[in-house]
């Protein structure tokens, strides 16, 4: 068993003063380790003197624990307040999808808003989550298109931040993805300078950048050099085919 006493109150009170909202990241790690000890959330609850719906609160990061419970539940759940603490957790592929399936429900159930603004909690929870970030982004990004969504250019700083914390990830697929949408919103600005900037993530050698480019140069009326660039997909293309082939 973890030891903890209720004299830790006094160092909890100055981490969670530090940390401030971003200690929200414990919650995540109730619903993990209380099926580990294979404790329902009403016995959870009943052990701690709260009610089963808080606990499901807690667990769904509506809400947190006083203070004064963090200590209990370390030791109910048998594990360091450092584990219970943690913001950093990875999430598996599979937690990842349920979050998103999640996301997905709540714009139909709760709206918009709602959904963007727990989108926003959770990943303060995981901030080196990229792929939980990117997707999220994305899900928000086009939401906010095709829903009822008021004001849809006021979330255009976060998600395009979001973009930009995927674009540093170790995995060459999210870098590419993040700069597709970071590349289309700007030229759905016309902001061209800064849709240009996002081509430096792909390969010379990958047809989606002379597309791009092409696309770039269509949109500031340069039709030729545009076309130049579609042409260059094909030669890139016939290249990749003949190589497969083993006739180069």
């Amino acid at each position: 068993m973890c030891n903890l006493y209720e004299s830790d109150m006094l160092s909890i009170q100055k981490l969670l003063n530090f940390i401030g909202d971003e200690a929200n990241g414990y919650r995540r790690c109730y619903k993990k380790y209380r099926k580990e000890t294979g404790m329902t959330q009403e016995e959870m609850a009943n052990r701690l003197g709260v009610t089963t719906p808080a606990v499901n609160k807690w667990e769904n990061s509506n809400s947190k624990p006083d203070i004064e419970l963090l200590a209990p539940i370390a030791r109910l759940l048998d594990i360091s307040l450092d584990t219970l603490l943690s913001f950093h957790e990875k999430l598996s592929d599979t937690e990842i999808e349920e979050i998103i399936r999640k996301m997905d429900r709540m714009f139909s159930e709760e709206g918009y808003e709602k959904t963007y603004e727990w989108a926003l909690r959770l990943i303060k929870e995981y901030p080196n989550c990229n792929m939980l970030i990117w997707q999220a982004a994305v899900m928000l990004d086009a939401r906010r298109i095709t829903d009822k969504c008021t004001n849809p250019e006021k979330y255009d700083k976060q998600i395009n931040a979001w973009y930009e914390l995927a674009l540093h990830d170790e995995n060459e697929e999210i870098q590419h993805h993040a700069a597709d949408s970071l590349f289309g919103f700007y030229l759905r600005k016309k902001d061209y300078t800064k849709a240009e900037k996002y081509l430096d993530y792909f390969s010379e050698h990958d047809p989606m950048k002379s597309y791009y480019q092409g696309r770039l140069l269509q949109e500031q009326g340069k039709v030729k050099e545009a076309y130049e660039k579609y042409e260059n997909i094909m030669s890139i293309r016939q290249c990749l085919i003949l190589y497969v082939q083993g006739k180069m």
